[in-house]
């Protein structure tokens, strides 16, 4: 900074003459300076040059003008703002005397009579200030000025616009907003909307400071001031200066409360109860002991140095046995990945994962681009220490889903392109275990033994990481089930882990080694066990829910607790809870948005994009969306769950009108596909799926069809004249997704269309019934295909470089999918062998879930939720208790 006063000199010549440096705090360095317009000597505060890097200087300087109109004789005025040469500054009355500070360095202890009406003059002020909506956010020694003995507050607001204007970026400049020992609860742990309790913390903590000789909080580091400052309670005032009055020592207890609502009222509350007694009516409380009483917030991108602090004493707290862990208050905050990297869910399985000492993260992530509608998006896997608070890239990640720790936290597995891979948590390169058969992998976890288990498709599989030797444990007998989730439980030697299908809400099993009989627990997802509290943790769509639970035998032995709790947890199709738990009992989740979620429509015409909330309900996905055969209308399903019971029904949305109306009463319907007359829609309801026929305006009462007959799970499916055309699991053992045809007029017997040890999905029927296109990874990527059809006498590809979810126009003569963050549509034309033309872009934008094109090719509709990046930091809950 030894170029700044020349810099401000400089910028400022004319205006203010900068005379020399009066000091410097943690935000800023402070000039003497003259005013050369109003002949008077001011201080010009001028923020650090790293600071002004980052901050928006726009809306710094539109938040600081807030607090300029504030005129009261306790509260120092802001007479000028700016910007010189790139550096921040504003201007205040240079002020004859010292800081409360230098005041406290030199006495150390003040007078009763003096700490007190220092402590009431900054009162009003703060009570001024309130009054108008400005919270100061920063009080302590420094910024109280002494004229004459008289308290004058300064850099009102200034925390404020800083973080404002700072945003995001403050996390990475290693700067806080604040001071600890001066910090309520609240304000450290990062809370968007600080009130002006607060300010009545910190001035509490002030006087305290003026009477004891030292902050109430007060620790070798600044990771144990925080620490303090969430989980301690000072010493009564009277215990450390007898001559404290005892209406003035609860009166300043009651401002450093840890819950804001058992503080003062105001700060004018606080004034009174320190002159005349008049308190408020919860006396202090003792430190909490047991339970769930967490400190509550979130910490949206607080400064970095705040974050580490944080961080840093989660370490050193996980670190400690399971039996010390128990005995310390919990608490718990939010801290979200370094910018350039966003979290991002890639496929399958758990995105996350804590070691079994709790001292690493790893999570799924992605670079941020400058230019993300052009670029692949890069997916990998970081390490995120706890003990030393660094981030690094786990090489060879690309792609990884479904992470695992190893029983000693040494190694982590991941799968990534159908193989299961290992790496030293240490460094080096992931290796390669082995490729796994096809099919969703809903998750893995180490066994005993150097032993792998994934959830793939409808089985349980276990790998050898030595000799690679795969097996199967459990080939469920119901059509549909997915198993996800799997953990073992080293002491009962079984694996925990959850069915899920479409249409019902997940379900937690236990298997015990050697059986292929799994026990039924209760609902929900994700199960893991942890030591520390003898319990087993659930996901359900309304939070975790901790069970006691006896690891040997695999029964709960009472009644559930509910953990409060935001993280997010993925569809029921997925059946994930996006949570983390160590062995010693450190919990990692993935929060959500407190506020519902829907599922956005994008109608794109030649208009342009119109953005359509739909249903309105909330809370819903969409999916499995079809276009009449006139392009006026289309169908979809929206699935929803409520209190742990998914629903789904199937509506139309009239796009003209913009009406949508809900065509069916089963609470089970999905998967629409119309007619070829425009008028009825053709959908899958109840338990087994049969297929029904329902008035396209919901009029009359829906019927069935018919009954598919010798197939497993049915995940899509279309359908034209007789021929019915599935994607999903032939059978109950199957791990793989294939595609299977039936004739309704031969008494729908699902016969194999493409039966390979790939996966093959999305299928789509020509307009003239004589091709199929469809997804396929035989190749190792996902393509687009065609074969003849009702029999796939041949195989012709499509796309390449990458290919999904085919749609054909009204007149067969152009094939639409998905490619890499763009829409392409080929030419084709019919013969042996079809001939394909040039393929062209016609859309570019961030993947959707689902989406389709009218039959003219005028209208395209893309289906999406709002990501999880977009939502969610990470929580983390120390020392929590759950269970009595």
């Amino acid at each position: 900074m030894t170029d700044a006063p020349l810099r401000l000199t400089s910028a400022l010549a004319g205006r203010y003459r900068v005379d020399r440096e009066l000091g410097q705090g943690g935000m800023a360095t402070v000039y003497l300076a003259h005013d050369e317009k109003h002949n008077r000597r001011v201080a010009i505060k001028v923020l650090h040059p790293e600071l002004s890097a980052v901050l928006g200087t726009e809306r710094f300087l539109r938040e600081i003008e807030l607090t300029a109109n504030l005129q009261h004789p306790n509260i120092l005025p802001l007479f000028d703002s700016g910007v010189a040469d790139g550096l921040l500054y504003y201007v205040m009355p240079f002020v004859e005397g010292e800081t409360l500070r230098a005041r406290l360095d030199r006495e150390h202890q003040l007078p009763i009579a003096d700490a007190l009406r220092i402590a009431r003059d900054v009162a009003d002020a703060l009570e001024y200030a309130h009054k108008r909506g400005v919270i100061h956010r920063d009080i302590k020694p420094e910024n109280v000025l002494l004229h004459e003995g008289r308290p004058q507050v300064a850099d009102f607001g200034i925390a404020l616009a800083v973080q404002e204007a700072g945003g995001q970026r403050m996390t990475q400049t290693g700067l806080s907003l604040g001071t600890p020992q001066y910090m309520a609860p609240e304000q450290a742990m990062g809370e968007k909307t600080v009130d002006a309790r607060a300010d009545i913390f910190a001035l509490g903590a002030v006087t305290y400071e003026m009477l004891a000789g030292e902050p109430p909080f007060t620790g070798p580091t600044m990771q144990a001031v925080l620490a303090k400052v969430l989980t301690a309670h000072p010493a009564a005032l009277t215990d450390v200066r007898k001559s404290v009055p005892g209406h003035v020592a609860v009166a300043v207890a009651v401002a450093l409360e840890k819950l804001p609502a058992d503080r003062h009222a105001s700060a004018a509350a606080f004034s009174r109860a320190l002159a005349e007694g008049q308190l408020h009516s919860t006396l202090p409380s003792p430190p909490p002991t047991r339970g769930l009483a967490l400190v509550s917030g979130a910490m949206p991108g607080l400064a970095g140095l705040l974050a580490g602090a944080l961080l840093g004493i989660g370490a050193v707290t996980w670190l400690r046995s399971p039996r010390e862990d128990l005995r310390q208050p919990p608490f718990r905050f939010v801290f979200n990945p370094p910018d350039s990297i966003e979290l991002q869910a890639v496929c399958c399985g758990q995105m996350m994962d804590l070691s079994p000492d709790g001292r690493l993260l790893v999570y799924q992530g992605r670079r941020r681009v400058a230019d993300s509608a052009t670029t692949r998006p890069d997916y990998g896997l970081y390490l995120h220490n706890l003990s030393d608070l660094s981030t690094r890239r786990i090489p060879g990640s690309e792609g990884a889903a479904s992470l695992s720790f190893s029983p000693d936290g040494r190694q982590l597995a991941f799968v990534s392109n159908q193989r299961l891979m290992r790496v030293a948590v240490a460094g080096g390169e992931p290796v390669s275990v082995a490729t796994l058969p096809n099919g969703y992998v809903g998750g893995t976890t180490w066994g005993s033994n150097e032993r792998i288990i994934s959830a793939i498709g409808m089985t349980l599989h276990e790998v050898n990481t030595t000799t690679g030797e795969q097996r199967v444990l459990l080939a469920n007998q119901t059509a549909g089930l997915q198993v996800t989730g799997p953990s073992w439980v080293r002491e009962g030697q079984a694996v925990l882990f959850s069915y899920a299908t479409l249409e019902e809400s997940p379900e937690v099993y236990w298997l015990p080694s050697g059986s292929t009989t799994p026990r039924r627990l209760t609902q929900g997802a994700t199960p893991r066990y942890v030591p520390a509290w003898r319990a087993l943790v659930i996901a359900r769509s309304g939070g975790l829910v901790v069970y006691p639970f006896n690891p040997t035998t695999g029964d709960t032995t009472g009644p559930g607790v509910q953990v409060p709790s935001n993280f997010a947890m993925r569809s029921p199709v997925v059946a994930h809870g996006e949570y983390a738990v160590s062995v010693n009992g450190a919990l990692v989740m993935i929060r959500r948005d407190a506020g519902p979620q829907g599922s956005s429509v994008t109608i794109v015409g030649t208009k342009g994009d119109s953005v359509v909330h739909f249903p309105p309900q909330e809370r819903q996905v969409l999916d499995h969306v079809s276009f009449s055969p006139d392009g006026k209308r289309f169908a979809l399903d929206a699935r929803a769950t409520t209190n742990g019971i998914m629903t789904r029904s199937v509506f139309t949305w009239d796009i003209a009108r913009g009406v949508a109306a809900r065509v069916t009463s089963d609470s089970r319907a999905r998967m629409p596909v119309w007619t070829a007359d425009g008028d009825s829609v053709v959908f899958q309801a109840g338990p087994t799926g049969t297929f029904m026929i329902q008035a396209a305006d919901g009029s009359g009462r829906a019927r069935a069809l018919f009954d598919l007959k010798g197939w497993g799970g049915v995940l899509t499916h279309a359908i034209h004249g007789p021929w019915v055309v599935v994607a999903g699991t032939p059978s109950t053992n199957a791990s793989n997704t294939d595609i299977g045809v039936a004739n309704r007029d031969s008494g729908a017997v699902v016969r194999p269309y493409l039966n390979t040890d790939a996966d093959e999905r999305a299928p789509a029927i020509s307009p003239d019934g004589a091709w199929l296109a469809y997804t396929s990874d035989v190749s190792g990527v996902a393509e687009v295909y065609i074969s003849p059809f009702p029999v796939p006498t041949a195989r012709y590809a499509v796309s390449s470089g990458g290919g999904q979810q085919p749609v054909w126009s009204g007149d067969g003569r152009t094939l639409y999918f998905i490619g890499e963050r763009q829409f392409i549509a080929v030419p084709f034309t019919p013969g042996t062998p079809p001939v394909m033309g040039a393929s062209r872009v016609i859309d570019r934008r961030e993947p959707v879930r689902v989406w389709t094109i009218s039959p003219d090719g005028k209208v395209r509709i893309f289906i999406n939720t709002v990501r999880l990046a977009e939502l969610h930091g990470m929580e983390v809950v120390l020392n929590l208790r759950p269970l009595p």
